[in-house]
């Protein structure tokens, strides 16, 4: 069967057009504006009076050039629940920084140190998501490994024995783990 160029162009670009309008969907949100889009939705699930969400975020991978995508989706996730109409107090969020995503919470010194010059793309988004409360941990051994000391970490980042053992602590905490 042959195949006919223009045929496969067209759909192509049909693809591609049909793929950059999805960005339409998304808009700022109206707690965190200046990252963390989402789209409404009409939802078939309601969210009962009174929920709190405790919820815990784990973060392993760095931003290769940006905002890391675990803060991205934090700031989604206050977005989501402030359209539903969920008090402030009701979200109570943790984030569990390991791994390559270490460099991530440090300060911009550090981190471009370690980049070759770069500036830390994810500082700003730190800052602006513990105005919402929400907690950062480093993992102690990747902090190790990665000779980051107390003072190259960015205001509010705090130090864990491991991932591990926060991950443990907050869960026993009734934090749940966001599976994504």
């Amino acid at each position: 069967m042959k195949l006919n160029r223009g045929f496969l162009i067209v759909c192509f670009c049909a693809l591609f057009a049909s793929t950059s309008t999805n960005d339409d969907v998304f808009k700022p949100g109206g707690a965190v504006k200046t990252f963390g889009k989402i789209a409404a939705v009409d939802s078939d699930v309601d969210i009962p009076n009174g929920t709190v969400f405790k919820v815990r975020f784990d973060s392993g991978r760095d931003s290769s050039k940006g905002i890391n995508s675990t803060l991205d989706s934090v700031a989604r996730f206050i977005n989501l629940k402030h359209a539903a109409g969920i008090p402030k107090d009701n979200i109570q969020l943790a984030i569990v920084v390991h791994g390559s995503a270490s460099l991530d919470v440090t300060v911009d010194e550090f981190y471009a140190a370690q980049k070759k010059g770069r500036t830390n793309g994810s500082a700003e988004a730190v800052a602006e998501l513990q105005k919402h409360n929400v907690k950062f941990y480093i993992c102690g051994q990747s902090a190790a490994y990665n000779k980051i000391k107390k003072t190259d970490l960015l205001p509010g980042v705090k130090v864990a024995h491991s991932a591990m053992t926060i991950h443990a602590l907050l869960g026993s905490d009734d934090y749940l783990l966001n599976p994504f």
